[in-house]
C-alpha cells in the first residue's frame, strides 16, 4: 500500500494502478489515513530554506590572502613518508579499523540484497503487466473475450491461451514470461514455438515446448461454462489472471520466485499486487492456484479464480485429489 500511494502523490503510476488507488481512497478509510501521513512526510523533505549571502567583503579577503607574499609555497612543504605514517598506529588502532570496515561489510551485504530483491519484485510486476496488456489487446480485438483454453491434445490448458496470444501479435517478446528472481528452473526462448511444433513434438519435447509458453508464471484456467463457450473478460479487481509459478515443495503451494516470501499476482483489471499467500485478500477461502473445492481445476463459477503452469505439472501428487483451502 505504502509503494502505490508513494508514486500515487508522485505520479509515476500506471493508468491501472491509478484507477485502483483511487478506488481504495474512495472505500478504505486507512489508506485516506496512508496518504495525509505520506503527504506530510514529503513536505517536510521538499521544504526549501531561504538562501544564506556570504560575508562582505569575502571574496576580496580570500583574494588577498591567497596572493599574499607571507604564505609558504607548496615546494617548501615535506610530504610525510608512509612509514612514519604507519608508524603512528598502534595495534589497537588496527585491530579498531578492520573491526568497523567488518562491520559496516556485515551493514553493506544485507542492504544490497535487500536493493537487488526489490529491483527483481519491480521488474516481476513489470512483466505481468505486459502480459496483462497483451490479454487486454486480445480482448478487444475479440468482443471482450479471453483466448481460447483447449482441454484436449498437444495444446491443452493454458499453453493454448499463450500461444494465441503470440501467434496474433498481442504479445511479441518471450522474456517477459520470466521473472528476474525465479528460482526454479525455466526455458527461456527467443522466439514462441509454433502451433506445428507442438502438433509434431514427442511427450518430452511437448513438456519442454509447453514449459517455454508458461516461463516463470502460472496462468488462469478459467471458470467452468457451456461446452465451447469463452470466458468473457471483465476487468475484475479481485479476479487472478498469472501470477508467480507455485511450487510444489510449499505446503499451500507458495511460490519461490521471491524466496518463498510470496508470489505477484496480476488482476484482471490490469493492477499487480503482492501477496505474502496464496488466498485473495477480499475473502480468506478464495485460493489462487485452487478452486472453490480444492481442485487445481477451472473455477466454478466466474468469481473462483484458479491459475496453473502451461506445463501441467499441477503442484501437488496425482493421488491426492483435494487439498483443504483452510490449511
Amino acid at each position: 500500500m505504502r509503494e502505490l500511494l508513494i508514486g500515487y502523490l508522485l505520479e509515476i503510476l500506471e493508468p491501472e494502478e491509478y484507477a485502483y488507488v483511487e478506488e481504495q481512497l474512495q472505500r478504505e478509510p486507512s489508506w485516506r489515513e496512508a496518504l495525509e501521513q505520506i503527504r506530510s512526510e514529503l513536505d517536510c523533505l521538499q521544504a526549501d530554506p531561504a538562501p544564506l549571502d556570504p560575508p562582505q567583503g569575502l571574496a576580496e579577503r580570500t583574494c588577498d590572502q591567497l596572493f599574499s607574499g607571507d604564505s609558504t609555497s607548496f615546494s617548501e612543504l615535506n610530504p610525510v613518508s608512509k612509514s612514519n605514517r604507519w608508524r603512528n598506529w598502534s595495534l589497537c588502532d588496527v585491530v579498531a579499523t578492520l573491526a568497523m570496515t567488518f562491520s559496516f561489510l556485515l551493514l553493506l551485504g544485507p542492504c544490497l540484497c535487500h536493493l537487488q530483491s526489490e529491483s527483481q519484485l519491480s521488474a516481476c510486476k513489470d512483466h505481468l503487466r505486459e502480459i496483462g496488456k497483451g490479454f487486454s489487446s486480445y480482448s478487444l480485438a475479440n468482443a471482450g473475450f479471453y483466448p481460447p483454453l483447449l482441454w484436449e491434445g498437444p495444446l491443452s490448458g493454458p499453453s493454448s491461451r499463450t500461444l494465441t496470444l503470440f501467434e496474433e501479435g498481442h504479445l511479441t517478446d518471450p522474456t517477459v514470461l520470466q521473472c528476474p528472481s525465479a528460482t526454479e528452473a525455466s526455458l527461456c526462448l527467443d522466439t514462441c514455438p509454433s502451433r506445428d511444433s507442438f502438433l509434431e513434438a514427442d511427450e518430452e519435447s511437448l513438456k519442454i515446448l509447453k514449459r517455454s509458453l508458461g516461463g516463470s508464471y502460472a496462468f488462469s484456467l478459467g471458470y467452468e461454462q457451456e461446452q465451447d463457450e469463452q470466458n468473457p473478460m471483465l476487468s475484475r479487481s479481485q479476479f487472478a489472471l498469472v501470477a508467480d509459478r507455485p511450487s510444489a515443495l510449499e505446503p499451500q503451494l507458495q511460490s519461490r520466485n521471491h524466496g518463498g516470501k510470496g508470489q505477484n499476482v496480476l488482476f484482471e483489471d490490469g493492477h499487480v499486487q503482492f501477496l505474502s499467500d496464496p488466498v485473495l485478500p477480499a475473502s480468506a477461502m478464495d485460493h489462487i492456484f485452487l478452486n472453490r473445492i480444492g481442485l487445481q481445476a477451472p473455477g466454478l463459477d466466474e468469481q473462483d479464480s484458479v491459475m496453473a503452469p502451461c506445463d501441467g505439472q499441477f503442484c501437488y501428487p496425482p493421488a491426492i485429489h483435494t487439498i483443504s483451502k483452510s490449511q
